[in-house]
């Protein structure tokens, strides 16, 4: 199996549901830029499973269970109220966030070959970023212009974005809105699948093929 998805979460059972569905969310933006700059690029063979899951406990288990859907499951200790004071600050909730990833890990590394290394390496690629998440989905010419098109994604601990960018020699030309959801893959994964471009006109479609945003370039002033 391949190592391909992170999560980070308090325990859904122990913590009232305002605080699981909000740090759910909130993880997300540091755990999906993980998956794809540290897990993504190395390809980690594991023998039983593809997801890691660092699940938060007042007193948490020492030991790492591998479920049935192939999920390699570690306790941490979940501050509550730590988490309450962090929050109020964004580079300081992020930095509680990647505390407790990394503590689940460690301990998660002494017990199951994981790459810890090279999530250390993706988490300092986070910080030097500026704990911004954001990358391009896909980029299309536009015939007949000197345009280009381009699907640029924005994930934060409050929402997903997704822009169509229209650019010229890397000069940004128009910027629009097209989907805003919470940061949720399961939510937004679905929105888009496709970039079209035709006779001047730029479609976004939906995994189902649905037009789900149109531009015209003659638009462009």
């Amino acid at each position: 199996m391949i190592l391909k998805e992170l999560y980070l979460y308090p325990d859904l059972v122990e913590y009232p549901k305002e605080i699981t569905s909000a740090v759910r969310d909130q993880t997300r933006c540091l755990c999906n830029f993980l998956e794809r700059n540290s897990l993504k690029k190395i390809k980690f063979k594991t023998e039983s499973f593809k997801r890691i899951c660092i699940v938060g406990h007042d007193v948490p288990d020492k030991k790492v269970f591998i479920n049935s859907c192939n999920v390699a499951v570690k306790e941490a200790i979940f501050d509550k109220y730590l988490y309450d004071f962090r929050k109020k600050s964004e580079q300081d909730l992020h930095e509680f966030f990647i505390s407790w990833l990394m503590s689940g890990l460690e301990c998660l590394n002494e017990q199951l070959a994981i790459p810890l290394e090279n999530i250390e390496e993706g988490v300092q690629l986070f910080r030097d970023g500026d704990y911004k998440n954001e990358w391009i989905y896909k980029s299309k010419k536009i015939a007949g212009t000197n345009y280009k098109a381009t699907l640029k994604c924005c994930l934060t601990m409050n929402e997903f974005k997704l822009y169509l960018v229209i650019d010229s020699k890397s000069e940004v030309i128009a910027e629009e809105l097209v989907i805003t959801t919470i940061p949720d893959e399961i939510v937004f994964v679905r929105k888009f699948n496709d970039l079209v471009v035709h006779n001047g006109i730029v479609q976004v479609l939906d995994k189902f093929g649905d037009l789900v945003f149109e531009y015209n370039v003659a638009n462009i002033q």
